[in-house]
């Protein structure tokens, strides 16, 4: 088995990076593969931990993001099929938008600006502590707004070296 962090136990860890900014008219995009082993609760799979500014993860059975402004969208699509399933998520952020992918189809559009910060990744908050009970398999970001076609490829491209993802 192949992954770049494992927090088998959820207990209060993430992984620190050098901050990343992006204003609300920038683009940019970030892709990871990720065991949710959680169904309730909110998780923070990438940002800055903050309960209030620059996080993308779930709520519940829902992705939700908040941007650095404060501003909170939480999306309908129901991730529940996926619990326990490595999956390919990637976010691509336009100015007014954010396109939501599982392994490689577009799932869910959020109308939101995009500014945010990335500080953490796989951090949670269950409202008392840090919980993130699942494994990351790879995270990637980086500048500029990625087309459909991208993704899917992206998507094909890790499956073939991530054979575990559904």
């Amino acid at each position: 088995e192949k992954y770049c962090l494992n927090n088998p136990n959820g207990a209060t860890r993430f992984m620190t990076h050098p901050t990343i900014s992006y204003s609300a008219t920038d683009k940019w995009n970030a892709t990871y593969i990720v065991n949710r082993n959680w169904k309730t609760g909110k998780a923070f799979l990438i940002g800055n931990n903050s309960a209030t500014l620059s996080n993308f993860g779930t709520d519940g059975n829902n992705y939700t993001f908040t941007n650095q402004s404060g501003k909170t969208v939480k999306g309908t699509y129901s991730i529940a099929k996926t619990y326990g399933k490595i999956t390919v998520v990637s976010i691509v952020a336009t100015d007014s938008q954010l396109l939501i992918y599982e392994n490689g189809i577009l799932i869910e559009t959020l109308t939101v600006a995009t500014d945010f910060i990335f500080s953490k990744i796989i951090a949670g908050d269950n409202g008392t502590t840090n919980i993130f009970n699942g494994k990351l398999y790879f995270c990637k970001i980086q500048n500029g707004e990625s087309s459909a076609s991208f993704v899917k490829a992206e998507y094909d491209m890790l499956r073939s070296i991530f054979s575990e993802v559904e």
